[in-house]
């Protein structure tokens, strides 16, 4: 089973590159649980497989990004530390990270500090109200601004996207809202 996730990851990062994408987020919970062994030997069974592909993804200009789910969404990989120890173990520029807001419940440190400690592996952003429903739902104009100016600061210059999960409202509704409040945001950075 593992050999065959391996061998779809490497497809994966193949059909990411001959698309020209830069990069692949491993994030899916549903991939990521313990499912009977220890949180250990499933961290562990992560750094091999992704070993298995980083060079690989190198090759292809493609880097493949761990992403930190809350303990609510899986028991495998909670927090940017583990992230980090993660890609350490690793080893490799093809595997790096990625800095979700909707995933940092687990996170005893302020985002801001997050992203200073993270930024030199952080290749992606996700952002989207605590809550996980679309920017302008929620206190993100008030709550992330200290985290965008962290990002400004440290001339992070990778992606910054909006994650959505429900699409109720419409798409029109979730990207005028969403865009509303990154401009808002956008006008309170220094």
């Amino acid at each position: 089973m593992r050999q065959k996730a391996v061998e779809y990851l490497l497809q994966l990062i193949d059909f990411c590159a001959d698309l020209e994408g830069e990069v692949l987020v491993f994030g899916s919970p549903q991939q990521r649980s313990t499912d009977g062994i220890s949180t250990e030997q499933a961290r562990q069974y992560f750094a091999d497989g992704l070993a298995k592909v980083a060079d690989h993804a190198c090759r292809r200009g493609v880097r493949v990004l761990v992403e930190h789910l809350d303990r609510t969404q899986s028991d495998v990989v909670n927090t940017l530390a583990e992230a980090k120890q993660l890609i350490d173990a690793v080893a490799n520029p093809g595997i790096q990270m990625m800095f979700d807001f909707h995933n940092t419940a687990d996170e005893t440190q302020p985002l801001q500090e997050l992203i200073r400690q993270y930024v030199e592996v952080i290749c992606h952003v996700h952002v989207q109200e605590m809550d996980g429903r679309h920017l302008g739902t929620g206190n993100s104009d008030h709550d992330f601004t200290s985290a965008f100016q962290a990002l400004k600061d440290l001339d992070y210059e990778n992606w910054i996207s909006l994650e959505v999960f429900d699409f109720t409202p419409g798409a029109r509704t979730i990207a005028v809202e969403s865009m509303g409040v990154l401009q808002k945001i956008e006008s309170q950075l220094k």
